[in-house]
């Protein structure tokens, strides 16, 4: 899900925010979060590949407003760490009020950083574990909710963190809901939720 997130400089907004709704946040789940962790069946599959350098798949969520798709995936996959980026400090706010009334387990698995989702290095100090996981590093999973022209402003970054994951030899998988990436081609293209809108998967497999 998204929020509006701007840059100082050119107050360009990626996307408004419109919360993913509870059917788009399950399908996210079966088609993005369910292969990362090789429960879809898929033989092929070495969950291994998907894991950031602590152990375990991590998901991103760049403009994740209050965190709801974060929050309901964690409870979901207790093997899965979550991290948002979100500029908007209310949005933050209400993400971590949220979080907080969480149980431990779930909130040492669970983060949202303040800042542009434009840039990389914008992290906070924190207590939580998973505080100092960063998208070009850590990455394996990323949901995407936002415009085609954010999805443009965004293309460079992620070209770098599908670089870097096969030279790590890490799968890398991208759900971006009803806009194509214009750089890659997408391996599904699912049309089944309320309206037909369109989820496109990005899978980066790279066995070892």
């Amino acid at each position: 899900m998204s929020t509006a997130i701007e840059t100082a400089e050119t107050s360009f907004k990626l996307a408004p925010f419109n919360p993913s709704s509870e059917q788009i946040q399950k399908k996210c789940c079966e088609l993005l979060i369910d292969r990362a962790l090789g429960d879809n069946n898929n033989s092929n599959s070495n969950s291994n590949n998907s894991e950031s350098k602590e152990g375990g798949p991590v998901l991103f969520d760049l403009g994740c407003g209050d965190a709801r798709l974060l929050i309901n995936s964690a409870k979901l996959y207790p093997q899965l760490k979550c991290i948002g980026i979100e500029l908007d400090n209310a949005f933050v706010t209400r993400a971590i009020e949220q979080i907080q009334t969480l149980p431990r387990d779930l909130q040492d698995r669970l983060y949202v950083h303040e800042g542009d989702a434009l840039k990389d290095q914008i992290y906070q100090e924190s207590t939580c574990p998973v505080a100092n996981l960063t998208f070009i590093d850590d990455a394996s999973i990323l949901y995407l909710f936002v415009l085609p022209k954010g999805i443009e402003k965004l293309i460079p970054l992620l070209i770098s963190v599908v670089e870097k994951r096969k030279l790590q030899k890490r799968n890398f998988r991208i759900l971006s809901y009803m806009f194509q990436i214009p750089e890659w081609d997408p391996s599904v293209v699912d049309r089944s939720s309320k309206g037909s809108c369109p989820i496109y998967l990005y899978e980066f497999l790279y066995e070892e």
